[in-house]
């Protein structure tokens, strides 16, 4: 997949966001679905993580800001993750980026023997960060932003005068209201109900199958009269407790690799990335299972 950009222009703006003067080591750390990774190390001894998206359905210039105030946020909470340096949806390198610290450390996935051998102490750490999550509860689902950033008009209240002084709740990054959607009048969030958040995931879709659809295309009466019956039923979709209801962040896909702990001795963790397009939602839909030991070396877990 190419992915064109200007490595000289990501070098600048690293040594901008960090005071340095040149960079000393340019590397590529890793490739997943949506992002290419690289490893600046600057003259002043720092090491920056440069990723660099090439598919993500969420615009950048969105994505970017709600993912940085959800890592101030988490970081508020206590949780080790990455310190956002700087961000760009288009600039001079090419490409959206995100500058951000490096997360000391392996990958869970090359310690593995280490972990089955002894894994109490890392599966406690591990529950203990969705547990503290799913005790911070939003005014609403949607997704997080600094206040600043979220116009006046879509911002709601996080749910406690200390974190409304800081955070917001604004429009859903998720890629189901985004990609060819993009450029639909639809409503993107935030939600104070289930209902009404059921009802704007189908609402995007039939808006989707609508601008879309053909006077050839023979599946788009049949789509748009199912999501008409699942319109009829939203009122139901909400579980009568309270608790479930709860409106709540977890981490969009954690897994071996996205788990970072010490290269030796007793396995710890030092980290958790890859928070990108992270949201607010329903607990009872968000909430998983607790995981097995040994799924957590494959499958997502939260």
């Amino acid at each position: 997949r190419k992915l064109p950009f200007s490595p000289e222009a990501l070098a600048r703006a690293a040594c901008d966001a960090l005071g340095a003067s040149h960079v000393t080591r340019f590397d590529k750390l890793a490739e997943g679905l949506s992002n290419r990774v690289f490893l600046l190390s600057l003259n002043t001894g720092k090491d920056v993580v440069a990723r660099l998206t090439f598919c993500n359905p969420c615009p950048a210039h969105v994505s970017n800001v709600s993912e940085t105030a959800t890592l101030d946020f988490l970081s508020h909470l206590g949780i080790s993750v990455p310190q956002v340096y700087t961000h760009s949806a288009k600039d001079d390198v090419g490409a959206p980026y995100m500058l951000t610290s490096l997360i000391p450390g392996v990958e869970l996935t090359s310690r593995l023997g280490a972990f089955r051998a002894s894994p109490g102490k890392l599966i406690d750490k591990l529950v203990s960060i969705p547990s503290k999550l799913a005790q911070t509860r939003f005014a609403a689902y949607g997704a997080l932003y600094f206040r600043k950033d979220v116009p006046p008009l879509l911002e709601h209240g996080c749910g406690s005068r200390e974190m409304e002084d800081r955070w917001a709740l604004g429009p859903s990054v998720h890629r189901v209201f985004w990609g060819e959607r993009a450029g639909l009048n639809i409503d993107r969030g935030p939600w104070h109900t289930i209902p009404s958040l059921a009802q704007a995931l189908a609402k995007a879709e039939q808006a989707h199958i609508t601008a879309r659809s053909t006077s050839s295309d023979s599946h788009s009466p049949k789509a748009l009269k199912a999501l008409a019956q699942f319109l009829r039923i939203t009122p139901f979709l909400a579980p009568r407790e309270e608790e479930a209801r709860a409106a709540c962040l977890l981490h969009p896909d954690l897994h071996a690799g996205n788990v970072f702990v010490n290269p030796e001795g007793e396995v710890e963790m030092t980290g958790i990335i890859d928070w990108q397009g992270a949201g607010i939602g329903p607990l009872y839909v968000r909430a998983p299972l607790p995981p097995k030991k040994d799924s957590l070396l494959t499958q997502p877990c939260v």
